[in-house]
């Protein structure tokens, strides 16, 4: 069995990161801006707001991008030669209201939509494709009660 260990002390502070035997940090000490650089042979990289802007690892590297309001806004998922975009959009209040995958030139393409009820998630339509509709169990939660999913015509 294998075991991953993390400790933080009362202002939830990364403390230490124990995986296996071995401890990733001093003991008790602080991990320093509370960022891990590797994990589970993964390697990341933070910018000046802490926020991830690459992860390596042995399948590839990914690039994040973010917008003024930190709001994740590109992805770029490089595998050897192949280089894979992916876009997202958001409202003023914030919400993620489209994701897409961008051709070679930018442009987006494969558009998934997503449509709110006030703060709550209630369907995301794919384009040309299936959609999936979300329920609630009453009007206050923000938990999915059911998820269900519609496949487009001819998809089986």
């Amino acid at each position: 069995a294998y075991l991953d260990s993390w400790q933080y002390d009362a202002a939830a502070n990364l403390l230490d990161r124990r995986q296996g035997e071995t401890a990733q940090a001093g003991a008790g000490s602080v991990v320093p801006f509370n960022r891990i650089t590797s994990y589970r042979g993964l390697h990341y990289r933070y910018d000046e707001y802490g926020r991830v802007v690459e992860k390596r690892g042995r399948n590839g590297t990914q690039h994040y991008r973010w917008d003024a309001e930190h709001r994740l806004t590109e992805v770029a998922v490089i595998r050897g030669s192949t280089v894979r975009r992916y876009g997202y959009v958001y409202d003023a209040p914030g919400r993620r209201v489209e994701k897409h995958e961008l051709d070679a030139e930018g442009k987006p393409y494969n558009r998934t939509t997503f449509l709110w009820d006030g703060m709550r998630l209630a369907q995301e339509c794919r384009l040309g494709r299936s959609s999936s509709l979300y329920i609630y169990s009453d009007q206050g939660s923000h938990e999915p009660l059911a998820r269900v999913d519609r496949a487009a015509p001819g998809e089986a």
